[in-house]
């Protein structure tokens, strides 16, 4: 059979639908899984061994509108899943023809209104009763398919063929704890790429504060530490970079007290898929890494904001490895982080 899914949205986002993407393949040899996706995840969603056909979405002019929905309209759905929420996509979804039409939605209102002309409506969102892996296995059972646990590891050790002299030097490594400090940390960075991060706790913290937090873990753990940043540079960062060695390109060696950190400078999306598969501990302010690590059973220490508590638990809540520390001063996060390692 065919399957349309619509999530146009963020990576991490796409990374929460993957499960049910999972289920649907189990339990239909003979499935063509067809994704609308958006710039931001269509990289990741085309070099996934689960995805038969990526279709990418962006949300231009009224005609353009008009030509993609004509491109769908080629193609005859047996099964269309409205994962993403958005109204563009329930609109082409209305004007689809398909013998089952499963729809999630975000709001209230919205939700009793498709109820008089759907069967199976979801509604998703932080005050629903179902977190969001009950979510999607109601939108399985709609497809007559049962999601089971080994659903939600929907990656492979090797689903993505990831080389070079990073991935080289990491596998070298025992026992590897990754830190990954991305814009989030660094709000002022991180305010221009996302609105909301004003709503966000400031993290404070100072090179001081950051290298004895560094000592503590060493001691503490028979791990190799192993920092990195993403694209976006972090300042904090940048000044442990000024006070290492570098090894090789984007790669460092900082030494505290006779041991050695490794901070890999500007590492690219697929670079992290693939230091996570091999590490056995992942800390980071929450995001879509959040959902590989957990894939691979690492121990997560996941950074979140307080007054979203609500809302991080529905995602992150069937993660057997998870814990959770809330944004405060470094200070205080760093202690908690010490105390669940």
């Amino acid at each position: 059979m065919n399957y349309l899914i619509f999530r146009n949205d963020r990576i991490g986002d796409f990374f929460i639908t993957a499960p049910l993407i999972k289920t649907i393949r189990r339990s239909d040899k003979n499935s063509k899984i067809t994704v609308v996706c958006s710039k931001k995840n269509i990289e990741i969603i085309k070099n996934l061994d689960l995805i038969d056909e990526c279709l990418l979405f962006e949300n231009k002019s009224l005609i353009e509108k008009f030509k993609f929905f004509l491109k769908l309209k080629k193609n005859k759905f047996d099964n269309i899943i409205v994962a993403d929420k958005k109204n563009r996509s329930l609109m082409f979804n209305f004007f689809l023809k398909s013998k089952n039409k499963i729809i999630n939605v975000s709001k209230r209102p919205l939700y009793f209104i498709l109820k008089l002309f759907y069967k199976n409506v979801f509604l998703d969102n932080d005050n629903s009763n179902q977190n969001v892996v009950e979510i999607l296995k109601l939108n399985a059972q709609c497809m007559g398919y049962e999601m089971i646990d080994e659903d939600l590891e929907f990656l492979k050790k090797d689903e993505y063929d990831v080389e070079g002299e990073v991935i080289d030097f990491v596998k070298k490594l025992d026992n590897k704890i990754i830190i990954h400090f991305d814009e989030k940390w660094e709000l002022s960075k991180y305010e221009l790429h996302y609105k909301k991060a004003q709503n966000l706790t400031e993290i404070k913290f100072d090179n001081n504060i950051l290298e004895n937090f560094l000592d503590r873990i060493a001691n503490k753990q028979s791990s190799t530490i192993i920092i990195t940043t993403g694209t976006i540079s972090v300042g904090i960062i940048n000044g442990l970079i000024n006070k290492s060695e570098k090894i090789k390109e984007n790669i460092y060696k900082l030494e505290i007290k006779n041991k050695y950190i490794y901070i890999l400078s500007k590492t690219t999306f697929f670079e992290m898929l693939k230091l996570i598969s091999f590490s056995k501990s992942f800390i980071s302010c929450h995001g879509s890494f959040t959902h590989i690590a957990n894939n691979y059973n690492l121990k997560i220490l996941d950074i979140i904001e307080k007054e979203k508590n609500k809302h991080y638990k529905r995602i992150t809540s069937h993660m057997k490895n998870y814990n959770h520390i809330y944004r405060n001063d470094f200070i205080n996060i760093s202690n908690e982080i010490i105390d669940l390692l």
